[in-house]
């Protein structure tokens, strides 16, 4: 699995390299605590001040300086992560488009120097990388807010998971492994056919697949693009970025008793691909419930 990780640069720099090696260490802990088998890491950096090694943990302590420093095994991994630095330069068109539409902040808190990290966040759907300088860094979800292009003020709370200690990152790995996609939606359906898809996605499009049907939940099903569009007919789409290009597609369409019914998924490549056969499959998979309720 990869996991996608981006790099908090509101967190730091830390008082001293003492307390930078520290406080990074214990952060790189939990990244570590995602880790189940051959999975790769990316590292995702948006800063216009050099690369990944050029990044300071606290005044004149590099990232560089800290492979040196750090033991062997830590050392290690670190020479095998992705550095995707700089990130606007390694996301989709996508990706790109969904990190433009809106202004994200973290509510009730001073302005942040770098409010981008959170929208970078978001559109990869990956993980924060902090370091515990603050109390604000010290939970493993970071509550944020929106605004949309013409600085309007969206309605809605959204989280970002959050790595700052080594239990982040095992509480991390816990929930992915424990989340049932049925139960997710309740009291709508999924039906049987989408399950199966969902099944058979690589584990980066499943998280993002949850993460995106968890914002559709809470929004029970409604609004507009970009994370809705109507197809005719009562069908709709949610609509989002696949992880290793392409976009995901989930149609969807009002059942019983204001239930809405998540019916077929797919992937596309281009803006047509697979509508046609998707929409008449989501027909038939409708009738089928109906005719079953």
């Amino acid at each position: 699995m990869d996991h996608v990780i981006c790099i908090n640069l509101n967190s730091f720099p830390a008082e001293s390299s003492q307390l930078g090696t520290q406080l990074f260490e214990e952060a790189l802990q939990g990244v570590l605590g995602l880790q189940e088998g051959n999975d790769r890491f990316l590292f995702y950096l948006d800063s216009n001040n050099g690369n990944l090694f050029d990044m300071e943990i606290s005044k004149d302590f590099t990232y560089e300086q800290f492979i040196t420093e750090c033991d062997h095994d830590l050392a290690a991994f670190l020479s095998e992560i992705e550095d995707k630095s700089p990130a606007l330069d390694n996301l989709s068109e996508e990706q790109l488009e969904e990190m433009a539409s809106y202004s994200f902040y973290v509510p009730d808190e001073s302005f942040d120097i770098y409010p981008d990290v959170y929208a970078l966040t978001w559109a990869v759907s990956g993980y924060l990388l902090s370091i515990n300088t603050h109390n604000r860094w010290d939970k493993n979800k970071i509550t944020i807010a929106r605004a949309d292009e013409e600085g309007r003020y969206i309605n809605e709370v959204l989280t970002l998971k959050n790595i700052s200690t080594q239990d982040h990152g095992l509480e991390h790995y816990d929930a992915f492994h424990k989340v049932n996609f049925e139960q997710l939606v309740l009291p709508h359906i999924i039906s049987p056919p989408l399950l199966a898809w969902f099944n058979e996605q690589t584990p980066e499009n499943k998280t993002r697949i949850i993460d995106k049907v968890t914002l559709a939940y809470n929004r029970q099903f409604q609004g507009a693009e970009p994370l809705f569009k109507p197809l005719g007919n009562g069908m709709r789409e949610i609509r989002f970025s696949a992880y290793s290009g392409g976009a995901i597609r989930i149609l969807f369409k009002p059942f019983e008793q204001e239930q809405q019914a998540l019916l077929v998924g797919f992937i596309k490549h281009s803006d047509s691909e697979g509508y046609k056969k998707a929409i008449e499959q989501a027909d038939q998979i409708y009738e089928t419930l109906f005719i079953k309720h």
